[in-house]
């Protein structure tokens, strides 16, 4: 009986089956993609890390208690008076825009107006058109003057 039964077994193939090996390989190749991803992501972290090895450079400032002398007097005088003369000029631009800009408006506001009014005169005509023609349709006499 035994004779018979490994005479009906299927006999082993013999190539090895693929399957393993490719899940095998794959397997590896997962492994060095995670060890070079982990390299690469620290490599990046210790880049972007930001530390400030020396300190800052600071500008040093100094209230200024003692009065200029002449020379400096006379600079900072010409330099203030520069700077308001530019305010001044900057000022009046300025000031030139803004009534320009106030003007422009104004004449886009006049100009919508007239536009709304010459529209609602337009409508109004076409409703006492279409009113009257109703009233000769229907025959009624109505208060209603025709312009």
């Amino acid at each position: 009986m035994f004779p018979q039964l490994l005479m009906n077994a299927a006999q082993p193939d013999p190539m090895i089956s693929g399957n393993w090996i490719i899940a095998v390989i794959g397997a590896i190749a997962a492994g060095i993609a995670l060890v070079i991803g982990k390299k690469q992501g620290r490599k990046e972290a210790e880049d972007n890390n930001v530390t400030i090895k020396h300190p800052v450079p600071t500008v040093p400032m100094s209230k200024v208690t003692t009065p200029p002398s002449w020379d400096a007097h006379r600079a900072l005088c010409d330099r203030v008076l520069r700077l308001e003369d530019d305010l001044r000029h900057l000022s009046t631009d300025v000031k030139q825009i803004k009534d320009s800009q106030g003007e422009q408006f104004r004449q886009l506001m006049v100009a919508g107006a007239d536009r709304e009014i010459r529209i609602s005169e337009k409508i109004e005509g076409f409703a006492r058109a279409i009113h009257g023609r109703i009233d000769e349709y229907l025959k009624h006499p109505t208060p209603r003057s025709r312009s």
